[in-house]
């Protein structure tokens, strides 16, 4: 595939990446993700410069594809100076609603997880999971970033269980529920998160919303929109998986 075509189904993902995360439809957003990381592959596979690939991208006149593009940049360790300007520079958008949020959220989450670790601050200590001994340690420990982002994967982090103890050095730092790495030890597929997930986060809007602290006609109009999506499939998993029928998407 010649470069071209590479960077016109990089657009397109990337449009539609973002386009679906603002419906939070997380499944084609990963479905899209793929395809880019799918891109990533061929280039390194044909040995062609990633760097001016994604320079390209960087420069692009559509904000979805280059904060995209910088994201990418980010995880990968490339261009980082360039990408941070990008990001930087879509943050401070007044007129772009969930982008300009999304690319401050990128910065600090990358500025959190860029500083330099000690092999002992990477290993955490010897805990006890049931059967013996083990050290557990979870993909951003290594990777500085987590690999589990709505984005990214088709594991969703908010659809695994909570840890029972909290020496549980299984748990996500940032939601506290345990790695999806583990999900195969809990007896749960990627289709068990999702629906996990859902019912979780709607639960919580749901309350939110009950309890007078979330006010949909003041909220910014994305964010409120992100809601209304996500009770409207809350009520469609409720009716699909009620919890009598299928206790283990309840139990957190």
């Amino acid at each position: 595939m010649n470069e071209q075509k590479m960077l016109k189904m990089f657009k397109k993902a990337a449009i539609a990446n973002r386009d679906a995360i603002t419906r939070s439809n997380y499944k084609v957003a990963r479905k899209q993700f793929k395809i880019i990381a799918k891109i990533n592959d061929q280039l390194r596979d044909s040995n062609k410069n990633l760097n001016k690939f994604y320079t390209i991208l960087l420069l692009d006149k559509d904000l979805k594809v280059s904060s995209f593009a910088a994201t990418i940049c980010l995880v990968l360790g490339i261009l980082t100076v360039r990408a941070k300007k990008k990001l930087k520079k879509i943050s401070e958008r007044q007129d772009i609603g969930v982008l300009s949020n999304e690319a401050e959220t990128t910065l600090d989450e990358w500025e959190k997880n860029i500083k330099p670790k000690k092999v002992e601050q990477v290993l955490p200590p010897v805990i006890n999971t049931g059967s013996s001994d083990i050290k557990v340690i979870i993909p951003c420990m290594l990777n500085g970033h987590c690999i589990y982002e709505y984005s990214m994967s088709d594991r969703d982090t908010e659809g695994m269980p909570f840890p029972k103890s909290k020496h549980d050095k299984r748990a996500c730092p940032r939601y506290g529920h345990i790695c999806p790495k583990f999900m195969e030890e809990f007896n749960l597929t990627p289709d068990d998160l999702n629906i996990r997930s859902t019912i979780h986060c709607g639960t919580l809007a749901k309350q939110m919303i009950e309890k007078g602290e979330w006010d949909l006609e003041k909220i910014d109009k994305n964010q409120a929109d992100q809601i209304k999506a996500l009770l409207k499939r809350l009520e469609e998993k409720l009716k699909k998986y009620p919890p009598e029928k299928y206790p283990k998407y309840y139990q957190f």
